[in-house]
Protein backbone atom coordinates (compact mmCIF):
# COMPACT_ATOMS: atom_id res chain seq x y z
CA UNK A 1 0.00 0.00 0.00
CA UNK A 2 1.30 3.56 -0.78
CA UNK A 3 0.13 6.85 0.60
CA UNK A 4 -0.66 8.09 4.09
CA UNK A 5 -3.63 7.64 5.80
CA UNK A 6 -4.36 8.28 9.17
CA UNK A 7 -6.04 5.84 11.50
CA UNK A 8 -7.76 7.25 15.18
CA UNK A 9 -7.92 4.44 17.48
CA UNK A 10 -9.11 4.28 21.05
CA UNK A 11 -6.59 3.55 23.77
CA UNK A 12 -5.04 0.26 22.93
CA UNK A 13 -6.77 -0.88 19.70
CA UNK A 14 -3.40 -1.09 18.77
CA UNK A 15 -2.28 -4.08 20.42
CA UNK A 16 -4.62 -6.32 18.20
CA UNK A 17 -4.12 -4.86 15.08
CA UNK A 18 -0.90 -5.05 12.63
CA UNK A 19 -1.27 -1.45 10.61
CA UNK A 20 -0.32 -2.09 7.19
CA UNK A 21 2.07 0.53 5.83
CA UNK A 22 1.07 4.15 4.69
CA UNK A 23 -1.35 3.93 7.64
CA UNK A 24 -0.54 5.95 10.71
CA UNK A 25 -1.76 5.34 14.01
CA UNK A 26 -3.17 8.02 16.34
CA UNK A 27 -4.30 6.99 19.84
CA UNK A 28 -7.26 8.90 21.49
CA UNK A 29 -10.04 8.58 23.99
CA UNK A 30 -13.21 7.01 22.09
CA UNK A 31 -15.39 10.19 22.54
CA UNK A 32 -12.27 12.94 20.88
CA UNK A 33 -11.89 10.48 17.90
CA UNK A 34 -15.40 12.40 16.31
CA UNK A 35 -13.71 15.50 16.95
CA UNK A 36 -10.57 14.67 15.37
CA UNK A 37 -12.63 12.49 12.02
CA UNK A 38 -15.02 15.26 11.67
CA UNK A 39 -11.68 18.17 11.50
CA UNK A 40 -9.98 15.54 9.04
CA UNK A 41 -7.41 15.27 11.29
CA UNK A 42 -7.59 11.06 10.43
CA UNK A 43 -9.71 9.87 7.78
CA UNK A 44 -10.61 6.72 10.04
CA UNK A 45 -11.76 5.91 13.14
CA UNK A 46 -12.43 2.68 15.32
CA UNK A 47 -14.88 3.94 17.45
CA UNK A 48 -17.90 3.11 19.40
CA UNK A 49 -19.93 5.96 18.54
CA UNK A 50 -23.12 6.32 16.36
CA UNK A 51 -22.53 9.69 14.81
CA UNK A 52 -25.06 10.22 11.80
CA UNK A 53 -22.55 12.30 9.68
CA UNK A 54 -20.14 9.30 9.49
CA UNK A 55 -20.38 5.67 7.48
CA UNK A 56 -19.45 3.09 9.15
CA UNK A 57 -18.87 -0.69 9.31
CA UNK A 58 -19.60 -2.97 12.66
CA UNK A 59 -16.33 -5.00 13.74
CA UNK A 60 -17.10 -6.76 16.91
CA UNK A 61 -18.93 -6.17 20.57
CA UNK A 62 -17.03 -4.02 22.65
CA UNK A 63 -18.13 -5.09 26.27
CA UNK A 64 -17.06 -3.10 29.61
CA UNK A 65 -14.89 -5.98 32.11
CA UNK A 66 -13.95 -5.95 34.93
CA UNK A 67 -10.41 -7.17 35.17
CA UNK A 68 -9.14 -8.78 38.82
CA UNK A 69 -6.42 -11.13 40.14
CA UNK A 70 -7.63 -14.99 39.72
CA UNK A 71 -7.18 -15.06 43.61
CA UNK A 72 -10.27 -12.77 43.94
CA UNK A 73 -13.46 -14.12 44.81
CA UNK A 74 -15.66 -12.18 42.08
CA UNK A 75 -13.00 -13.28 39.87
CA UNK A 76 -14.34 -16.89 39.88
CA UNK A 77 -17.90 -15.41 38.20
CA UNK A 78 -19.27 -15.79 34.39
CA UNK A 79 -20.21 -12.09 35.35
CA UNK A 80 -20.55 -9.22 37.31
CA UNK A 81 -23.38 -7.40 38.40
CA UNK A 82 -22.39 -3.64 38.34
CA UNK A 83 -23.69 -3.04 42.04
CA UNK A 84 -21.17 -6.02 43.08
CA UNK A 85 -18.14 -3.64 43.06
CA UNK A 86 -19.61 -1.34 45.28
CA UNK A 87 -17.21 -2.12 48.17
CA UNK A 88 -14.29 -2.83 45.42
CA UNK A 89 -11.16 -0.22 44.61
CA UNK A 90 -11.39 0.39 40.96
CA UNK A 91 -8.90 1.81 38.22
CA UNK A 92 -10.49 3.60 35.87
CA UNK A 93 -9.80 4.94 32.68
CA UNK A 94 -9.69 8.60 31.87
CA UNK A 95 -13.99 10.22 31.89
CA UNK A 96 -12.56 11.13 27.71
CA UNK A 97 -12.85 7.24 27.64
CA UNK A 98 -16.40 5.96 25.68
CA UNK A 99 -16.00 2.54 27.87
CA UNK A 100 -15.88 5.03 30.75
CA UNK A 101 -18.60 6.93 30.21
CA UNK A 102 -20.43 4.21 29.94
CA UNK A 103 -19.80 2.49 33.30
CA UNK A 104 -20.58 5.84 35.04
CA UNK A 105 -24.05 5.66 33.62
CA UNK A 106 -24.67 2.24 35.21
CA UNK A 107 -23.41 3.40 38.21
CA UNK A 108 -25.99 6.58 38.49
CA UNK A 109 -28.62 4.17 37.41
CA UNK A 110 -27.60 1.58 39.83
CA UNK A 111 -27.23 4.60 42.65
CA UNK A 112 -24.06 3.27 43.00
CA UNK A 113 -20.43 5.53 44.31
CA UNK A 114 -17.49 4.29 42.89
CA UNK A 115 -14.43 3.65 45.44
CA UNK A 116 -12.00 5.12 42.29
CA UNK A 117 -8.32 4.39 43.63
CA UNK A 118 -6.45 5.75 40.18
CA UNK A 119 -8.04 7.05 36.85
CA UNK A 120 -5.59 6.50 33.75
CA UNK A 121 -5.06 6.75 30.32
CA UNK A 122 -3.55 3.52 29.71
CA UNK A 123 -5.44 0.88 29.96
CA UNK A 124 -2.63 -1.51 29.63
CA UNK A 125 -1.21 0.12 33.77
CA UNK A 126 -4.66 -0.31 35.01
CA UNK A 127 -4.18 -4.22 34.12
CA UNK A 128 -1.15 -4.43 35.33
CA UNK A 129 -1.96 -2.96 38.92
CA UNK A 130 -4.93 -5.60 38.95
CA UNK A 131 -2.42 -8.08 37.97
CA UNK A 132 -0.68 -7.57 41.28
CA UNK A 133 -3.76 -6.83 43.29
CA UNK A 134 -4.07 -3.13 43.57
CA UNK A 135 -7.56 -3.34 42.94
CA UNK A 136 -9.82 -4.17 40.09
CA UNK A 137 -9.60 -2.56 36.90
CA UNK A 138 -12.74 -1.55 34.88
CA UNK A 139 -11.39 -1.34 30.99
CA UNK A 140 -12.89 -1.98 27.47
CA UNK A 141 -12.81 -5.22 25.81
CA UNK A 142 -10.34 -4.03 22.98
CA UNK A 143 -7.59 -4.04 25.50
CA UNK A 144 -4.96 -6.70 25.64
CA UNK A 145 -5.55 -8.79 28.59
CA UNK A 146 -2.46 -11.18 30.02
CA UNK A 147 -3.38 -14.99 29.71
CA UNK A 148 -1.97 -15.59 33.42
CA UNK A 149 -2.51 -13.85 36.69
CA UNK A 150 -5.73 -11.79 35.85
CA UNK A 151 -9.24 -12.59 34.80
CA UNK A 152 -11.55 -10.93 32.45
CA UNK A 153 -15.48 -10.81 33.73
CA UNK A 154 -18.06 -8.89 31.57
CA UNK A 155 -19.93 -6.35 33.24
CA UNK A 156 -23.15 -6.10 33.49
CA UNK A 157 -26.37 -4.21 34.66
CA UNK A 158 -29.52 -6.57 35.81
CA UNK A 159 -28.05 -9.32 33.66
CA UNK A 160 -27.86 -7.15 29.99
CA UNK A 161 -24.35 -6.15 29.22
CA UNK A 162 -22.70 -2.70 28.98
CA UNK A 163 -21.08 -1.82 26.24
CA UNK A 164 -21.73 -1.21 22.49
CA UNK A 165 -20.58 -2.65 18.92
CA UNK A 166 -17.35 -1.29 17.73
CA UNK A 167 -16.78 -0.32 14.63
CA UNK A 168 -14.35 1.16 11.80
CA UNK A 169 -15.94 5.03 10.40
CA UNK A 170 -15.00 7.67 7.91
CA UNK A 171 -16.26 10.66 6.39
CA UNK A 172 -18.03 10.11 3.30
CA UNK A 173 -16.95 14.32 2.68
CA UNK A 174 -13.88 13.49 2.66
CA UNK A 175 -11.30 11.72 0.07
CA UNK A 176 -10.77 8.29 1.03
CA UNK A 177 -7.71 6.27 -0.60
CA UNK A 178 -8.25 2.98 -2.58
CA UNK A 179 -5.48 1.55 0.07
CA UNK A 180 -7.48 2.84 3.28
CA UNK A 181 -10.45 1.14 1.68
CA UNK A 182 -8.90 -2.68 1.26
CA UNK A 183 -8.14 -1.70 4.78
CA UNK A 184 -11.24 -1.37 5.97
CA UNK A 185 -12.63 -4.64 3.89
CA UNK A 186 -9.57 -6.19 5.60
CA UNK A 187 -9.94 -4.90 9.03
CA UNK A 188 -13.97 -6.03 9.09
CA UNK A 189 -12.69 -10.21 8.19
CA UNK A 190 -10.04 -9.94 10.58
CA UNK A 191 -12.13 -8.92 13.88
CA UNK A 192 -15.19 -10.96 12.82
CA UNK A 193 -12.00 -13.96 13.00
CA UNK A 194 -10.31 -12.75 16.37
CA UNK A 195 -13.51 -11.77 18.19
CA UNK A 196 -15.14 -14.69 19.23
CA UNK A 197 -11.73 -15.63 20.88
CA UNK A 198 -11.51 -14.52 23.88
CA UNK A 199 -12.96 -16.97 27.02
CA UNK A 200 -15.06 -13.59 28.35
CA UNK A 201 -16.71 -13.52 24.48
CA UNK A 202 -17.89 -16.75 25.03
CA UNK A 203 -19.32 -16.07 28.53
CA UNK A 204 -21.15 -12.44 27.85
CA UNK A 205 -24.12 -12.12 27.55
CA UNK A 206 -25.05 -11.15 23.79
CA UNK A 207 -24.88 -7.77 22.72
CA UNK A 208 -27.48 -6.72 19.74
CA UNK A 209 -25.85 -5.87 16.44
CA UNK A 210 -27.05 -2.58 14.99
CA UNK A 211 -28.36 -2.46 11.47
CA UNK A 212 -26.70 -1.66 9.12
CA UNK A 213 -27.61 -0.39 5.78
CA UNK A 214 -26.27 0.05 2.35
CA UNK A 215 -25.67 3.83 2.41
CA UNK A 216 -23.90 3.07 5.80
CA UNK A 217 -21.26 0.79 4.08
CA UNK A 218 -20.96 2.66 1.32
CA UNK A 219 -17.45 4.62 0.59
Amino acid sequence: MAGTTGTGSGNSVVSWICWPEGLGCVEDGGIRLATRLEHGDVHLALTASTDARFRRRLLAPLYVLAVLPRSFRLGRRTTLEIAELADSPLLLTRRDFASREWFDAACQLAHLRPRVLLESGAPSTLVALARVGYGIAVVPSNVRIPRNGVRAVPLVQRGAPIGRWLSLAWDPRRFLAPYAEDFVEELVVYTTRVSAKPAFARRAPALPRPKETPSDQSF
